[in-house]
């Protein structure tokens, strides 16, 4: 849920330079304006129901075909024109590894598209991180063949499973949850921006708008929103107009932020107005409470 706000939040300011911190607090504080989430949410959503479906395991096949089919649904949910090749390629029948092997001249996808539905991957229950990760690759798949799009949604899964699983008692110690999802990047350059998050906690957020591109590629974004998560661990609504306030992919970049303060913080964490404001609201809960009743099912 509070991924989804987050989400619905930052759309209002995709593509622009950083923001004024007014302006942010404006739309995140308006109590009449409506919350539209994005492709992000739409997606996570297909993600959690197939998992709380399959009882906790990705099936390549079925969530290419439920991908497609949402984005058959609601194609003006901002979907980039490289989900939209691949997503309408699955949904004629072309099999989703040719599909998701088709673009950017055979390379495939490195964008966040699949980190920023990977989120209820780090939350299932029951699984070790290596587990997780594994999760998270195959779910990347069927829509990104290049290894950093793959890297993107594995790091931004362990980052959550680490941030649900250590106790609000203690505090989140940067160093040590950059150490752990650090192992699980497969390429030189995300190892090396993860690296990089550390020495940009203590100074200004500018600092992380200038070190990552913030964009909609996964090694510009996912190290974003872990340093501005690490920021402000057990704060949401400061992390998420912080998030926002990076300028570039903002939806993206704060909705996968959101995920990681709403994996610490829980439900309780997400402001009462945002929940009432935002679309959908009750489709969201359901399918979130399918996900955490996994694990008693599991």
């Amino acid at each position: 849920m509070l991924a989804a706000c987050a989400d619905a939040l930052g759309a209002p300011f995709e593509g622009r330079p950083a923001a004024e911190p007014a302006r942010i607090a404006a739309i995140m504080n308006r109590p009449s304006s409506p919350l539209r989430w994005t492709d992000d949410t739409a997606q996570m959503l297909v993600l959690a129901a197939h998992l709380a479906e399959c009882t906790g395991e990705i099936r390549r096949e079925a969530l290419a075909a439920a991908l497609a089919r949402a984005w058959e649904a609601e194609p003006g949910r901002g979907y980039g024109m490289g989900a939209v090749r691949v997503l309408s390629q699955v949904r004629s029948g072309v099999p989703w590894q040719r599909a998701a092997a088709s673009v950017f001249g055979g390379a495939g996808s490195w964008g966040n598209g699949a980190a920023m539905r990977v989120a209820p991957v780090g939350l299932v229950a029951g699984l070790s991180l290596d587990d997780i990760a594994r999760a998270a690759a195959a779910s990347a798949q069927v829509t990104h063949a290049h290894q950093l799009g793959i890297d993107g949604a594995v790091v931004q899964a362990v980052a959550v499973a680490v941030a649900a699983r250590t106790s609000r008692l203690r505090r989140l110690a940067a160093d040590d949850l950059i150490a752990v999802v650090a192992q699980y990047a497969r390429t030189p350059e995300f190892t090396a921006e993860l690296r990089s998050v550390p020495g940009l906690l203590e100074g200004a957020a500018s600092d992380i708008a200038a070190r990552f591109a913030c964009d909609a590629t996964a090694l510009g974004s996912v190290p974003a929103a872990i340093a501005v998560f690490l920021r402000h661990p057990d704060e949401p609504a400061d992390a998420i107009a912080e998030a926002i306030g990076l300028g570039g992919d903002t939806d993206t970049i704060a909705a996968m932020t959101g995920a990681l303060a709403g994996a610490r913080c829980g439900e309780g964490a997400i402001p009462a107005s945002w929940a009432l404001r935002l679309e959908q609201s009750m489709r969201v809960w359901t399918v979130a409470g399918q996900l955490s009743g996994l694990g008693q099912r599991r």
